[in-house]
């Protein structure tokens, strides 16, 4: 292998190991969502009122009293 091969090599390796770097950062961000905050939302009930619930990510948590 030339000197030539190898640094072609080299950088090669390098550019995998940034593309597999960042990839996993941002999959991680995906899964984590820190600029998820939790918030209100009004729900249907099978009663005449609608109750405010919870709504973080894709859970909602009502407190049905």
């Amino acid at each position: 292998m030339s000197d030539l091969q190898a640094l072609a090599l080299v950088k090669s390796i390098r550019f995998a190991a940034v593309v597999l770097g960042v990839s996993m950062i941002l999959l991680g961000l995906m899964v984590w969502q820190p600029w998820a905050s939790p918030g209100l939302a009004m729900v249907e009930s099978k009663t005449l009122t609608d109750r405010a619930c919870v709504t973080y990510k894709d859970a909602v948590t009502c407190k049905w009293e």
